[in-house]
């Protein structure tokens, strides 16, 4: 079963969460999220983000994952996880609505 694709876009709305839309579909979808941008800024944000903090919005956003599962990936407990994700959500909102 295919999953709809959304374009990666910035949401005014307070929840963090909103930031990114997620990305689901077949093999074919490649695996890391800044294939998926099409805003400009959005990438430029995206590209400053940690290596580590990429690939965590990437499990997220483009391979559907839970923090659990995450975690479990890179060997890490499921809280570090969730603070490098919503801290990556944090930064990219700022970068993208203050300029920096």
């Amino acid at each position: 079963m295919k999953d709809s694709r959304f374009p990666l876009t910035l949401d005014n709305d307070e929840n963090l969460e909103s930031v990114l839309l997620t990305v689901h579909d077949s093999e074919s979808v490649p695996p890391n999220l800044k294939d998926h941008i099409t805003d400009h800024s959005l990438y430029q944000a995206y590209e400053s983000l940690s290596a580590q903090q990429q690939q965590i919005l990437s499990f997220a956003y483009v391979q559907a994952l839970n923090d659990k599962e995450i975690a479990r990936i890179l060997g890490v407990s499921q809280q570090n996880v969730s603070k490098h994700r919503l801290k990556a959500l944090t930064k990219l909102r700022s970068l993208i609505t203050e300029g920096g």
